[in-house]
């Protein structure tokens, strides 16, 4: 089945249009910026290669700030990316357990990407749970970082900013382009979503079993002012922008993406619980 509006077609192909459609002209999408001035001057740890981002797992309540983009020729991407046979190590720990209640040691401080990128993130980690650059947020604030080309591969919780945030977290103004690939609770930017998420986007290619979304396998928090385009393949539970709602807020959002599943496929959304969506839509191949 093919649905495709009329607002697709005059805004066509052209993503970085698209993005900013419902006025979410905050999203980071490119490079250099200086918004995050006063982060520095208030003592934030100064992030400016690889080393330094790494070096977060140190003291997972600080506060940091991103002052140079991050990529495959940035001092310690060896070390950190390029050489371990399972690239990036996560920020942070989450204890996954289908069965039982899980938990999350993940970051509780603040990350101001100050509008700048961290590229050429691989992770290759398909037997861990809770994998993406943090593999959880808690009681954080993570704000104004665009990940861009990324391979992410993981098991459940996946994303590529991060594969479980959780409640009290925030993510803000951030965007994650490239490939996420996982089984439960995958999105291209936040595998699990339990915060409050605003502002951000995925641009990506998210492949996973249940509960995959363009943006977020499956929230129980807030989301507005965000979009997700790309394609998004699984087999149950499937959705554009979300595969599960269960029992948060959507507004003001959209997906334009290509949707492949078996069961309860949706454009925006997979399966909607107990959750409320407004001011959104999607525009979409299913099949």
């Amino acid at each position: 089945m093919r649905e495709v509006t009329s607002q697709v077609q005059k805004e066509g192909a052209n993503r970085r249009q698209v993005l900013h459609a419902l006025g979410a002209g905050a999203i980071a999408t490119t490079g250099v910026g200086t918004r995050s001035v006063g982060a520095a001057e208030r003592g934030a740890t100064e992030i400016g290669d690889w080393y330094d981002l790494d070096a977060i797992r140190q003291n997972l309540d600080g506060e940091y700030v991103l002052v140079s983009n991050l990529d495959a020729d940035t001092t310690g991407y060896n070390e950190h990316v390029g050489n371990p046979d399972a690239g990036w190590n996560p920020i942070g720990e989450v204890a996954y357990d289908i069965e039982e209640e899980s938990d999350v040691v993940g970051f509780s401080g603040t990350f101001d990407g100050n509008c700048r990128e961290i590229n050429d993130l691989v992770i290759d980690r398909p037997e861990e749970n809770g994998v993406g650059l943090f593999a959880g947020i808690e009681d954080a604030t993570v704000e104004a970082v665009s990940l861009t080309t990324v391979a992410v591969t993981g098991s459940h919780l996946v994303g590529g900013l991060a594969g479980w945030s959780y409640d009290g977290a925030a993510v803000m103004e951030s965007s994650v382009s490239g490939d996420v690939t996982g089984e439960v609770e995958t999105g291209g930017l936040v595998g699990r979503n339990d915060g409050e998420l605003r502002e951000s986007s995925a641009d990506a290619v998210v492949n996973g079993t249940s509960e995959v979304g363009g943006l977020v396998g499956k929230t129980a928090g807030n989301i507005c002012k965000s979009a997700a385009t790309g394609t998004v393949t699984g087999e149950s539970i499937v959705g554009g922008l979300v595969g599960r709602n269960f029992g948060g807020n959507i507004g003001a959002t959209y997906a334009i993406v290509s949707v492949t599943g078996e069961e309860m496929l949706g454009g925006l959304i997979g399966v909607n619980e107990q959750g409320t969506v407004s001011e959104s839509y999607a525009a979409v191949e299913t099949n």
